[in-house]
Formats: C-alpha cells, sequence, structure tokens
C-alpha cells in the first residue's frame, strides 16, 4: 500500500476538542509555494481496520484531579491509526471524538485541556495519554515556541472513512477556560 501524504486538519472556525475530525473534514487547503507547513496535519498510517472478532474493551481511566472513568467498548468496531504533527504555537478547536484514543508523544510536548475543568495537562514526548471520548470535550495545543509535536494516535469505535474524517467531532463547551491559545486557523 503505498503511504499516503499527510492530511491537514481543517480548523478554521472550528471548535476543537483533542484530535479534531468527526465533522473536520481534515483537510486544509492546499498550500502555496513557499508557504510553510500547515499548523496541524494529520496522516492515516494504516487503512481503518475492522476488528473481525469478537471483542470487548473496559478501561479505566483515572486522571490527576478528575474521578476514575470507566470506558466500556462493547464492539469497538474500527480502528484508526494516525500521526498527528502539530506545528509550534498550534492549537485544536473544542472537540471530542467517536471513542476512546490513545495517544502516544513521539516528539515535542502536547498540552490537553478538559473543557469542563480547564487544567492544563502537558504530555511529552515517550508519555502515552488516553482521550476518553464520546461526550468529552477537550481541546490541545503545542506550548513551545520551537518544536513540533508529533502524537500518534490510535482511534477506537472510528467510523468508516478516509484521511481523519469522522475521526474528531467538532463540539462547543457550555463554558469557556480563559487563556488557552486560540485555535489554529490556515
Amino acid at each position: 500500500m503505498k503511504p499516503q501524504a499527510p492530511h491537514p486538519l481543517p480548523l478554521a472556525g472550528l471548535p476543537l476538542a483533542g484530535l479534531i475530525i468527526g465533522a473536520l473534514a481534515l483537510a486544509l487547503p492546499p498550500l502555496a509555494a513557499g508557504d510553510g507547513p500547515p499548523p496541524i496535519a494529520v496522516q492515516e498510517l494504516t487503512q481503518r481496520s475492522a476488528i473481525i472478532d469478537e471483542v470487548g474493551i473496559q478501561i479505566t481511566l483515572t486522571v490527576e484531579g478528575r474521578d476514575p472513568q470507566l470506558l466500556e467498548l462493547p464492539e469497538p468496531g474500527r480502528v484508526a491509526i494516525a500521526e498527528i504533527t502539530v506545528q509550534p504555537g498550534a492549537a485544536f478547536p473544542w472537540h471530542s471524538h467517536p471513542g476512546p484514543v490513545i495517544a502516544t508523544l513521539k516528539q515535542g510536548t502536547l498540552v490537553y485541556v478538559y473543557a469542563d475543568d480547564c487544567v492544563e495537562r502537558p504530555y511529552a514526548a515517550g508519555e502515552l495519554f488516553i482521550d476518553p471520548g464520546f461526550d468529552n470535550i477537550h481541546r490541545a495545543f503545542n506550548p513551545s515556541d520551537e518544536e513540533v509535536a508529533v502524537v500518534v494516535a490510535t482511534f477506537l469505535n472510528a467510523p468508516e472513512g478516509e484521511h481523519g474524517q469522522g475521526l474528531t467531532l467538532p463540539r462547543e463547551p457550555e463554558g469557556s477556560c480563559p487563556g488557552l491559545p486560540t485555535a489554529s486557523a490556515h
């Protein structure tokens, strides 16, 4: 299978939460010659894979400062694996995902913010975090002025589709978190 070029996230006017997709068609307009890379680019590393065996997944997630959560996927459906490149200072809009996301920082730092508590939780290269998905509204940003952040994310309960479509669902939280970076636009 021939590798596909990264597909940038469509961020203009989108409320992001974690890794931006769903209604996020993940495709910024093509860049003109001489333009830099898109603020956030998503490259799916594999085809979306249907789980053909009978599988159920339960994850107990306890994040510092939050009550434990039990994430249950009686049928995790499809899986998508993507590499997400976040340029220095770039920020996702508020969003959620159709299922849990297991995210490993390959390079740099990413700050994850739940909409309901506004706490900035940084994750560095070599660390993994789990986004609960479903109704969890969040956003993330690269706090660095110089270093690119690279995340390898496994999306459970991914819908059929290509190039990040349907993986991130734009959502606006009821409140706001003052002081967060503005979502990146193209």
